[in-house]
C-alpha cells in the first residue's frame, strides 16, 4: 500500500518515530473514526472494519493535477493508521509487524536468509511498538484496563 501525500488531519492526532541511527522515519496517526482513516489512505485499500492499516512504499502518491503521481519520499519509510478509543497492544504489534515485514522487503533485505538482520528487526519491532504504545497511552490513554 502506497503512502498518499495529502491528508485531511482535523481528525487526526499525528507524530514521527524515527528509525535507530536514522533520519528516516514512521508516522503514526491516530484517526477519531473509521471513515477518516480510509480517506487518508489510498482508494481502494481501506475496509470499515479496520482497526488499523500500515502504508509503505518506495514512493508516495503525491496528487498533482486531479492525479495521483507516485514520487520518491526523502525520509518517511511508513505510515500507521490506528482509531482512537479502538487501539490495542494487539492491534498495535500487528501493524508494525506488517510495517517491519513491508519495510524489509522495500529494503531488499532476506530476514529469514540472514541471522544478524532478523535480530536487527525483531529488535525494530520491539523499540517501535514500545514507543508508539507509549504515546498512545499518553494521548488517547484506554478508558479501563480491559481494554488494552
Amino acid at each position: 500500500m502506497a503512502i498518499k501525500e495529502s491528508k485531511d488531519l482535523s481528525k487526526a492526532t499525528h507524530t514521527r518515530f524515527y528509525l535507530p541511527n536514522s533520519d528516516r522515519y514512521v508516522t503514526v496517526y491516530l484517526w477519531e473514526d473509521v471513515e477518516y482513516l480510509i480517506a487518508n489512505i489510498p482508494e481502494g485499500d481501506g475496509d470499515p472494519n479496520m482497526g488499523g492499516c500500515c502504508c509503505t512504499s518506495q514512493f508516495i502518491l503525491r496528487y498533482v493535477d486531479g492525479l495521483y503521481i507516485p514520487d520518491i519520499p526523502v525520509n518517511v519509510v511508513g505510515e500507521i493508521h490506528l482509531l482512537k478509543d479502538d487501539w490495542t497492544m494487539e492491534v498495535v504489534a500487528h501493524e508494525i509487524f506488517h510495517f517491519i515485514i513491508k519495510y524489509t522487503n522495500m529494503a531488499g533485505l532476506n530476514i529469514y536468509a540472514d541471522r544478524e538482520i532478523e535480530e536487527h528487526m525483531a529488535y525494530l519491532h520491539g523499540q517501535l511498538v514500545n514507543s508508539i504504545y507509549k504515546w498512545l497511552w499518553e494521548v488517547n490513554p484506554p478508558k479501563s484496563e480491559g481494554e488494552v
